[in-house]
């Protein structure tokens, strides 16, 4: 098979298998919506929470599969070099979760709609954010390293994929994180 062929069924194997995380995720979303409505403020979350996983995780594979195209992933540097971005990602998420929460706290109470609390806005983003991240870093490098290894490029593999499995994984940890609050 030619290189553009290879290529092109890298990215639209990549891209069916992004059709169905988002699929997933609209599913998650749809069963919990009754429940989302019920905390106030929520629904401003939800989208921020959404995204903010496809802007972390998706440069973390960009940066992975840079990695591997300049070799630097070999031997006891590449494992640092995964530490690095790994905790780079760790620290952008409770900072971006945390401003998050505070922004829909402040957009609820700007636009005079009911909102949980900012205590309870910033808990319910930084657990969502942090259960997500720990998730989707090892699916990442997971599927960085798998795609290097089968001699696939991770830049067309791991980067469509995370990018949309980030919000599925996102549901699951919002319905999962509401449980371990007590809100469902």
């Amino acid at each position: 098979m030619s290189k553009r062929g290879r290529t092109l069924g890298e990215i639209l194997a990549s891209m069916l298998l992004s059709a169905t995380g988002t699929l997933a995720a609209g599913i998650i979303l749809g069963g919990i919506a009754h429940k989302i409505e019920l905390i106030p403020g929520l629904l401003a979350l939800v989208p921020a929470l959404m995204n903010m996983r496809g802007c972390i995780s998706g440069p973390l594979a960009m940066r992975i599969g840079t990695a591997f195209h300049l070799g630097l992933l070999e031997g006891r540097a590449g494992r640092e070099e995964i530490k690095r971005n790994v905790y780079a990602s760790l620290i952008l998420t409770v900072a971006t979760a945390v401003l998050v929460g505070v922004l829909a706290d402040a957009l609820c109470r700007i636009l005079g709609l009911p909102s949980a609390g900012l205590v309870v806005m910033v808990g319910i983003a930084l657990s969502v954010a942090i259960l997500a991240s720990l998730v989707m870093i090892l699916l990442t490098v997971a599927i960085a390293i798998y795609s290097a290894a089968k001699g696939l490029d991770p830049d067309n593999i791991t980067i469509p994929l995370v990018t949309t499995m980030g919000d599925a994984v996102t549901m699951m940890c919002l319905v999962l994180a509401l449980v371990l609050l007590g809100f469902i």
